[in-house]
């Protein structure tokens, strides 16, 4: 979010991070996401955009590169 926006005049804008507006998308241990990192991975894979509160960005063309460590299989780290 754009802190000064809000502030200033009351109004909310995301402010998207490299990864979702990237070419190039390398995820390590991609078993170790929370719950809610792997829904918004998911929903770029499904769907091809990212969701968060109203904003949503359409990510059309990227790479994913992702690791998975077989001994941690399912666990994350809270």
């Amino acid at each position: 979010m754009k802190l000064g926006k809000l502030m200033s005049k009351g109004e909310e804008e995301v402010v998207w991070r490299k990864f979702v507006t990237s070419f190039w998308k390398i995820i390590d241990e991609v078993n170790r996401l929370t719950p809610y990192a792997q829904d918004i991975l998911l929903s770029l894979l499904a769907e091809g955009q990212v969701k968060y509160y109203d904003s949503v960005i359409d990510v059309n063309k990227y790479s994913l590169f992702a690791t998975i460590n077989p001994q941690d299989v399912g666990t994350f780290e809270t």
